[in-house]
């Protein structure tokens, strides 16, 4: 399992982020939008305080459909579908020290 990142690390701002991952979602302990890349933005739409699986069924590993399980399946490899917008992603998650989760998708 990857250790756990802080809640952004240290020196890295909302608009570092932006433009190392233009396609994550950050979510907080209870699965909800926190913030997202610019690029995912405007694939689907994902308003601060939504709950991720309302927007996202993960495919593969089968069996996460709540938070606290994709923050134990950290680091393993996800696919995806969108459930509003057409479109099938892979990614993966990071658990951070404050109980979210930083989902990096491609």
């Amino acid at each position: 399992m990857l250790p756990a990142l802080a809640p952004f690390p240290k020196g890295l701002t909302q608009a570092a982020l932006d433009t190392l991952m233009p396609m994550h979602v950050a979510l907080d302990a209870a699965g909800r939008v926190r913030a997202t890349g610019p690029t995912i933005g405007r694939i689907v739409e994902a308003p601060f305080g939504a709950p991720f699986f309302d927007l996202f069924a993960i495919r593969r590993p089968e069996g996460i459909g709540d938070p606290a399980t994709l923050r134990a399946r950290a680091g393993e490899r996800l696919f995806l579908r969108s459930r509003g917008a057409e479109g099938t992603f892979r990614g993966v998650a990071v658990a951070d020290a404050e109980g979210g989760t930083l989902v990096n998708l491609s």
